[in-house]
């Protein structure tokens, strides 16, 4: 069930990438992309920011978990969170190049920018993808929850 939720997750990611450059080629984009533009300002409004990327980097030191299956898990386990933190990163900077093609950064929100962007970049408020986006986004929300239910479950942290 987790496995289905980040796969649709990439799926989202990656859709969401290549509507970015579908919008970019054809239509420009909303934001300027710059050396500048894009390096972190370290003013309250970016700083608002840091709880949706440390919740977006959560997981995947996750890997560790599985040092009982490795061959040698000394050099395996750090290989793993590497390769891991690199392409978890390679993902979200294609997701995000997409919401910035659509979205002008001082519009973007935490709470919609994702279905917004895909509504823009389509230009459809209910088309096919948006619907496949947005029920999409909701399954991994509720697999990842109750994936974390039956676990503290199991371990018997919870409904004891």
């Amino acid at each position: 069930m987790l496995n289905g939720a980040a796969a649709i997750k990439i799926l989202i990611a990656v859709t969401l990438g290549i509507l970015g450059i579908y919008g970019a080629v054809t239509h420009g984009v909303a934001n300027e992309y710059t050396l500048s533009s894009m390096l972190p300002k370290f003013d309250l409004n970016s700083l608002s920011y840091i709880s949706v990327i440390l919740f977006n980097c959560l997981g995947f030191e996750v890997v560790c978990t599985f040092a009982g299956d490795m061959e040698n898990p000394k050099k395996q386990i750090p290989q793993s969170i590497i390769a891991g933190g690199l392409v978890i990163a390679a993902i979200y900077i294609f997701m995000a190049f997409g919401i910035g093609v659509a979205i002008p950064s001082d519009q973007i929100s935490t709470s919609t920018g994702l279905v917004a962007s895909v509504q823009i970049l389509t230009g459809s408020t209910r088309g096919v993808i948006v619907i496949a986006v947005a029920i999409g986004f909701l399954l991994t929300l509720f697999w990842k929850y109750d994936f974390l239910v039956i676990g503290s479950k199991q371990c018997g942290r919870l409904f004891r």
